[in-house]
């Protein structure tokens, strides 16, 4: 991973952690849809992206934290959101998920 990056992450992290110790409700990160990110900020999305990538990064058992893959599940969500701007994003994910690997192991 690029230094500048983790050094942006780690200090963005420390950021949001003092806010959202502002805030008295919890993030639910299955809820978020795409009509939500529209009013994000930002360093919000850059968040959220990081987040989901280290999800669904543990959900298949590696550990890699680079660009293009934060920018690959960017244009996923992105396609995505453009297709069914309603509903979860992280289940809208998932389901792009599945059908890239139904495509590729047919």
């Amino acid at each position: 991973m690029h230094l500048p990056l983790a050094l942006a992450l780690l200090l963005f992290c420390s950021s949001v952690s003092v806010n959202a110790a502002d805030k008295a409700e919890p993030i639910r990160m299955n809820k978020i849809e795409c009509v939500d990110l529209v009013s994000l900020e930002e360093d919000e999305l850059s968040f959220l992206l990081a987040w989901l990538d280290g999800y669904f990064n543990h959900m298949h058992g590696t550990a890699i934290l680079a660009d293009n893959n934060l920018a690959g599940l960017g244009l996923m969500i992105q396609e995505g959101c453009e297709g069914s701007p309603k509903g979860p994003i992280m289940d809208m994910i998932n389901e792009r998920m599945r059908l890239d690997a139904l495509r590729q192991h047919p």
